[in-house]
């Protein structure tokens, strides 16, 4: 980590070029152990802006944590980024059954994890809800966000009011699964209003299954089942009156084979997927430095220990990106499982 007291020499130059200063007043600044010292450069450099440019020039260890959309430190992105991420995978405890738990969605207030089970029908997947702060004991069912149909992946809003479901209620006159919008006016109240709008350009006759929404709700991810094969997408729109455009694929994440099962960090610089090109689903990531670039090449997510001979789905990775939640059959039962590192 950089010192304040590294940048000095830089600090000087530039307040010299930079402020009506003479050189003789700049020398003069209180020495480095008077706590006037640190006083002065801090605001100096804020006022300026010149500190992380003055030290970056010398070759200091001047990169800051960076910082995510929300302007909040992202330590667990920049890991991802630097590829010093080892995930070490762990039954969930409490919440898996002997039925079919998959789906697994992590709110943004890191607590309330939502996931889709047969639990209770056989044929069709409703929509759970349970809490860390209970370590999952307290599964409840979600009435509003279950149908007579099938359901499959949910997202919630980073405010909670907004849901993006995958079913297959019917009223949009499509087949198959297909993602529709429910919200409520508090965190306390049931979703209702349940509407195909937003997605007008996005569901189609093949079945979109997994899909994750921006913190602004701009952008959305989303993996369709085109005639046996799931590629990552991505749509956008300018405000959330407006439906999202047709889905573009996102090419450098692609193969020949199937990618499914997305989600990202919350400022988009992370995402973790599921792909079956090399055989069996095995989870991937790629990174990239801003929002606006393309994302790396995709590399299989390092585990202590990783699967054999079966695979991993599912994704949610929480918003700060430190811990991963998915899916596996690792058990012998499809069952929801969480990466720490």
């Amino acid at each position: 980590m950089w010192k304040l007291e590294d940048c000095e020499g830089e600090l000087r130059h530039m307040l010299v070029a930079a402020h009506p200063l003479t050189a003789a007043q700049v020398k003069g600044w209180p020495a480095a152990g008077d706590a006037r010292y640190h006083e002065l450069v801090r605001f100096t450099a804020v006022a300026l802006g010149v500190l992380i440019a003055g030290c970056g020039r010398r070759g200091f260890e001047s990169t800051p944590p960076s910082v995510d959309a929300m302007g909040s430190a992202a330590p667990c992105v920049d890991r991802w980024i630097a590829g010093q991420v080892t995930v070490t995978a762990r039954l969930l405890p409490n919440v898996n059954t002997i039925a079919r738990d998959v789906e697994p969605f992590i709110a943004a207030d890191h607590t309330t994890l939502y996931f889709a089970s047969s639990r209770d029908d056989d044929a069709n997947d409703d929509i759970y809800r349970a809490t860390t702060t209970a370590a999952f004991a307290d599964v409840t069912l979600v009435p509003d966000l279950s149908s007579p149909e099938h359901e499959g992946a949910v997202t919630i809003s980073e405010n909670g009011l907004v849901a993006t479901v995958s079913t297959a209620r019917t009223g949009l006159g499509i087949p198959g699964r297909n993602l529709w919008e429910a919200t409520r006016s508090s965190t306390t109240d049931p979703f209702s209003g349940f509407t195909g709008a937003p997605y007008v350009n996005v569901n189609t006759t093949a079945t979109e299954y997994e899909h994750w929404t921006s913190r602004d709700r701009l952008r959305l991810y989303v993996s369709a089942n085109d005639v046996g094969v799931q590629h990552i997408t991505v749509s956008s729109r300018t405000t959330t009156a407006s439906p999202f455009s047709v889905p573009m694929m996102i090419p450098e994440l692609g193969s020949p084979n199937s990618e499914c099962c997305m989600s990202l960090s919350g400022d988009e610089r992370v995402i973790v997927f599921a792909s079956s090109r090399d055989g069996n689903f095995r989870l991937y990531y790629a990174t990239r430095m801003a929002m606006a670039d393309p994302f790396s090449a995709p590399l299989v997510v390092p585990m202590t220990n990783p699967p054999v001979s079966v695979f991993d789905l599912h994704t949610s990775l929480s918003d700060d990106a430190c811990t991963l939640y998915f899916s596996s059959v690792r058990s012998g039962n499809f069952d929801l499982w969480a990466g720490d590192f």
